[in-house]
């Protein structure tokens, strides 16, 4: 938007300066001022209609536009008062330029404060992350190492009782088999004969 600002505000000094060019011949070639001939005769001296001569004869005297004469004191107060207004304008376009740059630097600021930020937020995402992470794996690994830690001595408890039960079973029912045709033919089946 600053540079939209700067922009149209050349174009209206390139427009006041083409306006102020084109209006200056006119304000000169309005005046009359009385004038000895130039130099070079001949040029004065062209015949024909509508010759300079004829045009700028004016009751017993010579009179010429402002244009063909040289620079008159209004002409040189003109030209000065249209340097300090060309002046003017041109300190309050750098004026204007100025504070355009320092905005833009206080923007450049604001947004280095505001990828700081971000890289925080980013920074604290991460740390966030690890510790979560951290949290849940010693959380499953607990878990799994009481288990493995409550679960072995009742294992290794089973199974001892298991083994000599079973084998005790078993024998006894070997013995019953002996008598009993019913028991040896389940102990068959199975294969514990």
């Amino acid at each position: 938007m600053a540079a939209r600002n700067g922009s149209l505000m050349l174009r209206v000094f390139l427009i006041i300066m083409f306006a102020v060019i084109l209006m200056i011949p006119s304000m000169v070639q309005g005046k009359e001022i009385p004038f000895t001939p130039l130099e070079s005769p001949a040029f004065y001296e062209y015949e024909g209609v509508g010759t300079i001569r004829n045009q700028f004869l004016v009751q017993g005297g010579i009179k010429a536009p402002a244009f063909l004469t040289g620079f008159t004191q209004e002409d040189r107060d003109r030209l000065i008062r249209f340097e300090v207004t060309m002046k003017e304008f041109k300190e309050s376009v750098e004026k204007r330029f100025e504070q355009i740059d320092k905005r833009f630097e206080q923007i450049d600021k604001r947004f280095e404060q505001f990828g700081k930020q971000i890289d925080q937020l980013f920074n604290f995402l991460w740390i966030f992350a690890v510790i979560f992470t951290s949290i849940t794996v010693t959380t499953i690994g607990f878990a799994l190492w009481d288990r493995r830690s409550m679960i072995r001595p009742f294992e290794s408890r089973v199974k001892e009782l298991e083994e000599g039960k079973i084998d005790k079973v078993i024998s006894s029912l070997r013995t019953l088999a002996e008598t009993d045709a019913k028991v040896a033919e389940v102990l068959r089946r199975y294969n514990l004969l």
